[in-house]
């Protein structure tokens, strides 16, 4: 008698957990689809002459790929260094200012 409640009681938490774990598979896909639509992407803007020109000053589309084009390769080289000096951050007014 006692395997047979241990056995219903497994098969119920097992069929819990199945559960559980489809609702994960599908939080998984709907937060892939969504991260790969919040990634920046300069194509979306390919024919978004203004904005282009608001962001970045160019006139438009194709003139930004071609600067970029044109410095790519060499902007490879850069490096990046960040050093925090201080994890506060303080805002001071000018002097006479309130």
């Amino acid at each position: 008698m006692k395997l047979k409640e241990d056995i219903q009681r497994l098969q119920k938490e097992n069929e819990n957990l199945k559960e559980v774990n489809s609702k994960l598979k599908q939080e998984v896909v709907s937060l892939k689809y969504a991260l790969g639509n919040y990634r920046f992407d300069i194509d979306k803007y390919n024919e978004k002459d203004d904005d282009i020109t608001f962001y970045t000053g160019f006139p438009d589309y194709q003139a930004l790929i071609i600067c970029y084009k044109s410095i790519e390769q060499a902007s490879s080289n850069i490096v990046y260094e960040h050093k925090r000096t201080s994890s506060v951050y303080s805002c001071h007014a000018p002097v006479g200012v309130v």
